[in-house]
């Protein structure tokens, strides 16, 4: 299809690794003309956050156009950081899969409380976010998270973040531990419910 259209595709794979009931799947496999580039990062996987390294996956002809456009913008990532990116592709994923044990375990957290609330939203097959629809409100999403952090101390990401078809939803992270989490949630849900039956 997408020779078809000449279109290549940009795949944003970031969180490959974090997923928690199947496993993930890279369009590049089924990719049979060249046209996937595929993006990673050692931000997510790693914790990398900040060492501000990745990288893509592409066809030669592609790669080879894609360094004259990028090399202008991103130079060289420091030795450090390179240094430490090879160590962690390189090395044991022990660690990774501790991590996504714990992310799974906070999702079911959130998943749990939000449940007895009776509120709706999309249960996260990855990542450590949750988007939650928050229309029953009347609020858009940057005021409802403006007013539930002066009011509660919690943030959330607006959903207009995202785009202008996401105003209704607000993104709740579950990287906090357990117990900063439940109580996260026991403030957010006595803010929506406060906020639904105005």
């Amino acid at each position: 299809m997408t020779h078809r259209h000449d279109v290549f595709l940009i795949s944003d794979e970031a969180y490959e690794a974090i997923v928690f009931e199947e496993q993930h799947h890279s369009p590049a496999a089924f990719d049979r003309d060249d046209r996937v580039i595929s993006v990673f990062g050692a931000s997510k996987t790693y914790a990398m956050t900040g060492w501000r390294i990745g990288y893509y996956v592409a066809p030669l002809r592609v790669a080879d156009e894609m360094h004259k456009v990028i090399e202008p913008f991103v130079v060289n990532a420091t030795s450090i950081s390179q240094k430490a990116a090879e160590a962690a592709l390189s090395g044991p994923r022990d660690c990774v899969r501790e991590m996504v044990r714990a992310y799974r375990q906070r999702r079911d957290i959130v998943v749990e409380a939000l449940r007895q609330e009776g509120v709706e939203f999309f249960i996260p097959e990855g990542a450590f976010y949750l988007m939650l629809e928050i229309s029953e409100t009347g609020m858009d999403s940057y005021g409802f998270a403006r007013e539930l952090v002066q009011e509660t101390g919690v943030a959330v990401a607006p959903g207009r973040t995202f785009g202008p078809n996401s105003d209704n939803y607000i993104r709740i992270s579950f990287c906090a531990g357990p117990d900063e989490l439940q109580e996260g949630l026991r403030r957010f849900c006595r803010f929506y419910r406060n906020k639904c039956h105005r």
